[in-house]
């Protein structure tokens, strides 16, 4: 566990984006090349605003529960 811990603190989360973004962007060309660039891009105007709430939530403490809604 602790070597899996230390090899996760290396990773460098910027590159790790970076590579999943040129993923998305080629599985975006491949499946949908008619809506290309528009789709991709509106993509990452989503993946900005779900950037934007999360933090948001963070900073405020407003954090969904769903453990609190599942009865017992």
């Amino acid at each position: 566990m602790f070597f899996f811990l230390d090899q996760l603190n290396k990773i460098d989360l910027n590159s790790l984006q970076e590579i999943y973004l040129k993923i998305l962007y080629t599985y975006e060309i491949n499946t949908f090349p008619s809506e290309q660039p528009v789709r991709y891009n509106r993509l990452l105007h989503l993946l900005q605003q779900i950037h934007l709430i999360t933090q948001m939530l963070i900073t405020h403490q407003h954090f969904y529960l769903p453990f609190l809604l599942i009865p017992k």
